[in-house]
């Protein structure tokens, strides 16, 4: 089945303008291509609440630093597409940069709190890129549900955050964290490391798992939850952590001893491969 592929804004808006008029509803589904089995988690949830899900493929530069591999970033729309093509309700879009972007573009949308911390600190440009874009989609789309991956939960607070914020008329909805068998958290940029660098990879998601079963036992202390996480990456030499940080679940407040569901959120690079994950504990 070939499905629709929508290139142009003013077919997008035309698209959605026709679903609305036949009362139908839609779901959007934001992302980067690239796509994985997490995403499609995400377009079989989205195909449940709504009659239309829009999958959009764009490589957003204004999340990308300078320095950062906006241009390396894996681009396999015709493989996307192959994969999107058991879900009738789907249609793609897939805009260039000057769709999204003309010249004279000036506007930003920036989350003052949540947006920076974290993965911010590093990344200073990276959830003002990530709002810009969802409140850019949203207005295009109209969508009723807005769907992300746990995995990058800090992004999901944020859209959630903007979503209240500005009153948009759609509900985020955050779908579980999807790994591979042999525990790494799926995502785009694992086609970059080498297979010892995948090996190694495994010990973030051991480390969490035994942050976890501390907790299970009755651990609410930060330091031993974020050492156990620690100590499971140091075993692997290849490994450098960028933070490795418990709070809230709820507000990301960050905590030293938890006495609500929280989480513990981490990036680690191996290499030049920057990897994020999460475990939600006591929920």
């Amino acid at each position: 089945m070939d499905l629709p592929q929508i290139y142009q804004l003013s077919e997008m808006l035309e698209f959605c303008r026709k679903t609305r008029e036949n009362r139908q509803t839609i779901a959007l589904v934001p992302t980067m291509g690239a796509l994985h089995q997490g995403h499609l988690s995400l377009v079989e949830h989205a195909a449940q609440l709504a009659d239309r899900v829009v999958v959009s493929i764009f490589v957003n530069p204004t999340q990308f630093a300078p320095h950062e591999d906006f241009a390396a970033y894996p681009r396999t729309l015709g493989e996307d597409a192959a994969k999107l093509a058991q879900y009738p309700a789907v249609v793609i879009f897939a805009p260039q940069t000057s769709e999204l972007y003309p010249s004279g573009f000036q506007t930003v949308v920036a989350n003052e709190g949540l947006g920076l911390t974290l993965c911010a600190k590093r990344r200073p440009q990276l959830f003002r890129g990530v709002c810009t874009i969802i409140a850019k989609l949203c207005n295009i789309t109209r969508a009723d549900f807005l769907l992300f991956g746990r995995k990058d939960f800090q992004q999901l607070r944020v859209v959630e955050q903007m979503v209240a914020d500005l009153n948009f008329p759609c509900t985020v909805v955050g779908s579980p964290l999807v790994r591979a068998r042999d525990g790494v958290a799926l995502s785009s940029r694992n086609v970059f490391l080498s297979q010892e660098q995948r090996q190694e990879a495994r010990m973030i998601s051991q480390g969490l798992w035994r942050a976890r079963d501390l907790f299970q036992g009755g651990e609410r202390r930060a330091q031993p939850l974020l050492a156990a996480v620690a100590n499971a990456i140091a075993e692997a030499p290849g490994l450098a952590v960028e933070y490795l940080w418990l709070g809230r679940w709820d507000t990301l407040e960050e905590c030293v001893e938890l006495s609500v569901p929280g989480i513990i959120l981490c990036a680690v690079h191996a290499g030049t491969v920057r990897l994020i994950d999460n475990i939600e504990l006591g929920l």
